[in-house]
């Protein structure tokens, strides 16, 4: 099988070649291109050491950042790629990176440090694969199967029990019984990595099109590092997490959407708010991401009704369409998943069609949309500052209302009587 690959890998790769040194295309790109999907950035592994790699490359701009580990990063017209010397890892103490490497000449001792057979696979356009694990087989069979000794691995880097977990999230893969036995054995491992490294790839399997069943079949694994999961985990409570996972796998992978929901079922059926807002925090979701969540969840409880002011009044108290649109997305899946959920599918199909006729004829819900600025208030003889911002406010309400027309004379003599 010959994989596509991008002329500037080519390039990178005959480069080292012509210098005397082997090189091959490694782990997830290969892995990706053999499963017919556009690897997001491509890896090289040679033969060379990190001083003879950029000796090679000395050209072009060179970030030498991982060069103790012996990977350089080579840009070529403003794409990144990281040329790793072939190694043998020491010992991992610190649960991330071995403390020493031993730099080799032979690519399979490189392949066989590596966490998963389907990353320990390598590609040369002229000579092939190179797979000494079986990796192409487990990924014709949508297999995850550590390399080696499967407590080694995750006693070397827990994280990669996560690593695993994402793989089955988003691909569907099924875990070989040897590294599932493995990942729960050793899944206390995971309290000594960074939130920063753990959030990364819980957020990835948040976004997977299999998240049912990683989360169904993972709990013991998942509350390690999300203790505020505990309480929705008991016997009482269970049927409320099943609920959870169910309105989590009907809506977009969108990862606000995915995190209220994981966290609306902490609120009201486990831990409680308080500790919801505490699983947000201490992850350190990102910001923008964090906001969009935590909005979510305070707006969850109160039902989106299908009244034209009343929905203007939440368009303009949560910001706009966009998170009124995802809130009503949240609602229809917590009306789904929870019959006792206080709104229901009818309404929120009455909502979601006089939300498309607010937006078509584009209804004034906010101070954007509104036909008076602050400008046109001072012109008035408004004094600058804030009696400007009431009067905006207040003539938004009035039109919100259908009080006033959102227009401007008719705004501007409202504001002059009311001076």
């Amino acid at each position: 099988m010959k994989l596509q690959m991008p002329d500037y890998v080519k390039k990178a790769i005959l480069c080292l070649e012509h210098h005397g040194f082997e090189a091959y295309a490694v782990g997830g790109c290969v892995r990706d291109s053999l499963a017919g999907r556009t690897p997001h950035d491509w890896d090289l592994c040679t033969s060379a050491q990190p001083a003879q790699v950029i000796d090679c490359f000395a050209e072009r701009p060179i970030v030498k950042t991982g060069m103790r580990h012996g990977t350089i990063l080579v840009v070529f017209d403003g794409m990144p790629l990281e040329i790793t010397t072939y190694r043998i890892d020491g010992e991992y103490s610190d649960c991330r990176r071995p403390d020493q490497v031993r730099f080799t000449k032979k690519i399979e001792e490189d392949l066989r440090r590596r966490d998963f057979t389907i990353n320990a696979m390598a590609y040369h356009p002229h000579l092939g694969l190179i797979d000494p694990f079986g990796g192409q087989q487990d990924l014709n069979l949508r297999l995850v199967r550590c390399v080696g000794e499967p407590h080694k691995r995750f006693e070397e880097d827990a994280l990669r029990i996560l690593r695993g977990l994402r793989f089955a999230s988003q691909l569907g893969f099924l875990i070989h019984p040897e590294t599932r036995q493995a990942m729960l054995d050793t899944r206390e491992r995971l309290k000594q990595i960074s939130l920063e490294r753990i959030l990364m790839e819980w957020n990835g399997i948040l976004q997977g099109n299999y998240l049912s069943k990683v989360l169904i079949e993972n709990t013991s694994i998942i509350e390690v590092f999300l203790p505020e999961l505990r309480p929705l985990l008991s016997k009482e409570q269970r049927r409320y997490w099943m609920s959870t996972i169910f309105a989590m796998s009907i809506v977009p992978n969108a990862l606000h959407l995915r995190w209220a929901l994981l966290l609306y079922g902490i609120s009201e059926y486990g831990a409680g708010y308080k500790a919801a807002l505490q699983a947000l925090n201490r992850l350190r979701l990102e910001r923008r991401e964090a906001k969009a969540t935590e909005l979510l969840l305070v707006e969850a409880r109160v039902p989106l009704e299908p009244d034209s002011v009343s929905l203007k009044r939440r368009l303009y108290q949560m910001g706009g369409m966009e998170p009124v649109r995802a809130l009503l997305v949240l609602q229809k899946a917590l009306a789904r998943a929870f019959p006792n959920f206080n709104t229901d599918e009818e309404k929120l199909k009455q909502v979601q069609r006089i939300l498309e006729q607010i937006q078509e004829s584009g209804q004034c819900f906010s101070l954007r949309t509104l036909a008076v600025n602050g400008r046109d208030l001072q012109e008035l003889g408004y004094a600058e500052g804030p009696a400007v911002g009431i009067c905006l406010h207040q003539l938004l309400q009035l039109v919100i209302e259908g009080t006033l027309e959102n227009r401007k004379d008719v705004l501007l003599e409202y504001a002059k009587d009311h001076m």
